[in-house]
């Protein structure tokens, strides 16, 4: 149950993260959406998710069911709840056509898909590093990078998570509510700061390349590119409460459609209707 507890709230962390990142301005937002490769970063989950939250059920093949719900309602679910993000954080038509047109050339594409790549595995890696480990929440022991990863990389890619402001990121999420509504342990907030950069970097070496990180490097210093990732002020139970609306709507849908809930997927919709 623990480790069970420990992977939604996670899992949810990554859905919003994949998201947080009628007019012509929707559409040029609709298209961020598609070329930032957030659709195919979530049907990735939500097909991982399906092993988790619904039982093999005769009749019923739920990656054609995912496959529907990215096509028939994903980006554009995405776009509205995307939309009104870039609008509160000044992000123009011109930044939006200029992003779309840095992540669109085959460099952006590698970028996003070998980013997308990592990010659906980082929680499971994480989760599993917490509950091997757990006396690291209590000690405060931290993890190492592996010695094997070639320093030029732990160097270059540590830069890339500085600029990426990663720390201030969580020292803003950390500080609304207690974490994920209990499902997180307290000594996680500052365990998790200390650590997340080992755990990033052992974890994206072999997925995230030397170019990749050379990519991601000039995006962030790009102004438009900046704005639009902007997330400063956002809040945990902010990014808690969208990801598990839009984890909530796929169960939903998939309930709708015919697939059978699991218990991990019920236990999910208590936690929505208790998430206030």
């Amino acid at each position: 149950m623990k480790k069970t507890r420990l992977l939604i709230a996670l899992l949810v962390m990554l859905v919003a993260a994949s998201s947080y990142a009628q007019d012509s301005y929707r559409e040029t937002v609709k298209q961020y959406v598609e070329v930032n490769g957030q659709s195919d970063k979530l049907k990735t989950l939500f097909t991982k998710l399906n092993e988790t939250f619904f039982k093999k059920t005769e009749g019923v093949d739920l990656s054609a069911l995912t496959e529907r719900y990215v096509k028939e309602r994903l980006n554009d679910q995405m776009t509205d709840l995307v939309l009104p993000m870039m609008k509160d954080r000044n992000v123009t038509e011109a930044d939006l056509r200029t992003i779309n047109s840095l992540l669109s050339t085959p460099e952006g594409k590698l970028f996003t898909a070998h980013q997308n790549e990592w990010n659906t595995m980082l929680p499971e890696k994480m989760v599993d590093i917490m509950l091997e480990k757990a006396d690291m929440l209590d000690d405060g022991g931290n993890v190492a990078v592996n010695p094997e990863i070639p320093a030029d990389y732990v160097a270059k890619f540590s830069n890339l998570m500085e600029m990426i402001k990663v720390k201030d990121t969580f020292k803003d999420l950390w500080g609304g509510k207690e974490g994920a509504q209990g499902m997180l342990p307290e000594t996680f907030k500052t365990w998790f700061e200390e650590n997340f950069i080992a755990i990033a970097v052992n974890s994206a070496y072999g997925i995230i390349t030397p170019e990749d990180i050379d990519y991601g490097t000039m995006l962030y210093s790009n102004e438009s590119y900046l704005k639009a990732q902007n997330v400063s002020g956002l809040k945990l139970e902010d990014i808690q409460s969208f990801g598990m609306d839009m984890v909530g709507g796929y169960i939903d849908w998939m309930q709708a459609q015919g697939a059978q809930l699991s218990s991990t997927a019920t236990l999910m919709k208590s936690m929505l209707e208790n998430k206030d």
